[in-house]
């Protein structure tokens, strides 16, 4: 656990480090549509934050074992013996006993590997040194336990948050009925080239056109929303959300957010993430219309951020 969290802490620096480089490209390039490519550049980075692999460290340098050398010693019977020339003079035989003639004891006498051999458990000398001691760290124990929560409790909002909006759903969403609404959404379908197309709600309440839902995906529009071009661009906007899975993006972006939930710069990811989102179904809408339609589009934009606005100062 010690060295998934030290992993983790690598890893969550190098992803901040690569949303900074992502945030400082969107503000130095000047490109039209240069907010598509950042949306795969964040859908990238946010996979790789959930990988528990630390894929922004360098791998440790591989220590090749080191190779024990055993040396054996020949007996004394395996060694050549010398013979004494007749010249030398003789030691004289000790008695039975080992006795001198003094009455001192004499003490046997014999080479290393026959004292080793009379005590067996003295140490061996020949002993293969040890290896190279690594330093060692140490997480604090109340990490162990602060990061998995944090996690859980972020997660555990994201939940309790998606069940409330289903149970509002159910309670107040109703099809879309209208006839000009429907033949409008048929055909902003048809120019996208959408095969499978989400589930179309109206919903009372509701401030602004929404896209929701992972695997039951739902188009949600205001009971009370203008028709005609502004309805068709609208449409166009959140069913080009569709057929990038935008949805599914964000979804990677609140759960490496929920991994790295300790560095500010996941909770910042997570805003640009959504920014880009929207910038980049923008400038798809605007390349279609021409100027009379930008200024639709332009218009309609200002009123749903109205409506938002104040929508959340009636909630404060």
């Amino acid at each position: 656990m010690t060295d998934f969290l030290l992993h983790l802490g690598t890893l969550s620096l190098g992803g901040g480090a690569a949303v900074l480089l992502l945030v400082l490209a969107g503000q130095m390039s000047r490109k039209r549509y240069a907010a598509r490519w950042r949306c795969q550049a964040w859908g990238i980075l946010c996979i790789l934050m959930i990988l528990p692999v630390p894929l922004f460290c360098l791998p440790a340098p591989i220590q090749a074992p080191s190779a024990l050398i055993r040396l054996q010693i020949p007996s004394d019977a395996a060694l050549p013996h010398r013979t004494a020339p007749e010249s030398e003079e003789r030691p004289p035989l000790l008695p039975a006993g080992g006795e001198t003639a003094g009455g001192g004891s004499v003490r046997p006498t014999g080479t290393p590997s026959a004292q080793a051999a009379a005590h067996p458990s003295a140490p061996q000398a020949s002993q293969a040194p040890a290896g190279p001691v690594r330093p060692t760290f140490s997480v604090p124990a109340p990490l162990l336990v602060l990061w998995p929560a944090g996690a859980a409790v972020l997660l555990a909002r994201h939940w309790t948050a998606h069940l409330r909006f289903c149970r509002w759903l159910r309670r107040w969403a109703v099809p879309v009925t209208d006839p000009e609404t429907t033949r409008a959404f048929r055909r902003t379908g048809d120019r996208l080239g959408l095969r499978r197309r989400p589930g179309l709600l109206s919903c009372p309440g509701l401030a602004s056109p929404m896209l929701c839902g992972l695997f039951r995906p739902l188009l949600l529009l205001p009971q009370e929303f203008p028709q005609g071009q502004a309805l068709e661009l609208t449409l166009e906007h959140e069913l080009t959300h569709y057929r990038r899975r935008d949805v599914w993006r964000k979804a990677l972006a609140l759960l490496a957010n929920a991994v790295h939930w300790f560095n500010p710069l996941m909770w910042w990811m997570v805003r640009r993430l959504e920014y880009d989102l929207e910038l980049a179904c923008d400038d798809a809408v605007l390349q279609n219309c021409g100027q009379a339609g930008r200024l639709v589009y332009g218009r309609t934009v200002l009123d749903t951020l109205e409506a938002l606005a104040a929508r959340s100062s009636k909630g404060g």
